[in-house]
């Protein structure tokens, strides 16, 4: 007959205390496997999880737009500054407009800038 590999004791007090350990390891186990079984709570945790890791990139994104445009906001009215008297005032009031509609503005600066891409390639074929 083969011998167990870890032999039980026989002290009444060395059992007792292999039951208590036996126990809570078993007690571990059991919590361990009662929250994999607890789908919806994970599935929560993980959607949560996956909103701040999505807020803390926007928050991210934000903050480098809002950096870019107060960047380029300053070297805007750098340049206007330097303009000559008559060039100034137009200038000025382009940049007014461009405060007060800025998505307007934009979409018409990008529609500016395809035009002269396209001028500019069509020289280059010629």
């Amino acid at each position: 007959m083969n011998a167990p590999a870890d032999p039980t004791p026989t002290d009444p007090s060395e059992l007792r205390e292999d039951i208590a350990r036996t126990r809570e390891r078993l007690g571990h186990t059991v919590e361990a496997l009662a929250h994999k079984m607890n789908v919806p709570e994970q599935m929560r945790s993980r959607v949560q999880e996956a909103k701040d890791v999505v807020q803390d990139k926007t928050e991210q994104v934000i903050s480098q737009a809002e950096h870019g445009a107060h960047a380029i906001q300053d070297k805007a009215d750098q340049l206007v500054a330097s303009l000559p008297e008559p060039l100034a005032q137009p200038a000025e009031r382009l940049m007014m407009t461009i405060r007060q509609r800025p998505l307007p503005s934009a979409v018409v600066g990008l529609g500016a800038l395809l035009v002269l891409r396209r001028l500019l390639r069509r020289k280059k074929k010629c």
